[in-house]
């Protein structure tokens, strides 16, 4: 396939009405090469930012004379960055990054026991903002690296970080083989920008745009699963034909590259059911919904969005955002 007809289908787009109330910090050397990875494969209408600074607390707030920013929310605006890793600073605060537009920032970093990672969530907890971090990690037999991570298996997430999102790396070397650096670093990053996509497919559902009016979004579904919510699990599959129902819910929930790969035991769920020229019936709805609470142990509070893209076609699809473990 044409590399631009690949990027066409893969870029991330943010419906006009919410541009601007999601942003991305790439933070540390992954977080940069993941910025400037969503950059080059398009992302139009998402705020994108690098923040690699030490930061200071002041009377005032939390300030830095080494921060890369970007208030912009079209892909073009990280065209001056360096894409060896380099700092370009063209900024000073948080506020330039978290403004009033601002509903949910996600958080790219190669661990959790960054304090930058800290400092932004703690920044963006007290503009009430939404916090996301999506970090890697390799899971080992007997603990993970990171303490912090055991934290957040045990639904222990250390404060101000609402939630928490890891890719395992050990799994990406099971599943693509031994890759070199450089193909390790690809795969990590189109790992994180599915999972970007996944999250922003789901807000867009739960958020009840309706591109047709000027009404606020509505972040409060949204709210209510994230914040405070430890690890997270996302899933996201489409699917045609008689049984597209019940193969497109189990192809979501495989969840193979996140070191939480499964939804058992789930306290809260967002589902978000989209169909195009051939709309979900209520049977499909009901398989969906049953299948789910099988595997969390009907245990779980799922919160469903329907929504029609026609783009789909015969097809349906399925995307689950689950928290509370």
């Amino acid at each position: 396939m044409d590399n631009n007809l690949e990027d066409l289908k893969n870029r991330i787009e943010i419906p006009e009405i919410l541009i601007g109330m999601i942003k991305v910090v790439g933070v540390g050397v992954r977080g940069i090469s993941t910025i400037n990875h969503l950059r080059k494969t398009g992302c139009i209408g998402l705020g994108l930012a690098v923040f690699e600074a030490s930061l200071v607390s002041s009377k005032s707030g939390l300030k830095s004379n080494k921060t890369q920013l970007n208030v912009g929310v079209n892909s073009s605006v990280l065209e001056n960055c360096d894409l060896n890793g380099k700092k370009y600073h063209i900024g000073y605060n948080l506020d330039e990054i978290v403004d009033e537009k601002t509903k949910i920032i996600l958080i790219i970093a190669e661990n959790i026991d960054s304090s930058n990672v800290e400092i932004i969530a703690e920044f963006a907890k007290n503009k009430e903002v939404i916090s996301l971090a999506i970090v890697t990690a390799a899971a080992e037999q007997g603990g993970i690296k990171t303490s912090k991570l055991v934290l957040c298996q045990n639904s222990l997430l250390p404060n101000p970080l609402d939630s928490l999102l890891v890719i395992d790396t050990a799994t990406l070397e099971k599943v693509y083989g031994n890759l070199s650096f450089e193909e390790q670093s690809l795969k990590i990053n189109e790992t994180i920008k599915e999972a970007i996509k996944n999250i922003i497919e789901n807000v867009i559902v739960f958020s009840r745009v309706n591109i047709d009016d000027d009404k606020e979004p509505d972040f409060d579904d949204i709210r209510a699963v994230l914040s405070n919510s430890a690890s997270v699990f996302i899933g996201s599959a489409k699917a045609t034909g008689p049984d597209r129902a019940e193969a497109t819910v189990i192809s979501a929930l495989k969840g193979s590259l996140l070191l939480k790969s499964k939804i058992e035991g789930a306290q809260n769920i967002l589902l978000a059911i989209s169909s195009g020229k051939v709309e979900i019936t209520i049977d499909e709805i009901g398989e969906i919904n049953d299948y789910i609470q099988n595997k969390t142990g009907h245990c779980t509070n799922i919160v469903m969005g329907v929504s029609e893209d026609l783009k789909l076609g015969d097809a349906i699809s399925v995307n689950i955002l689950a928290t509370g473990f």
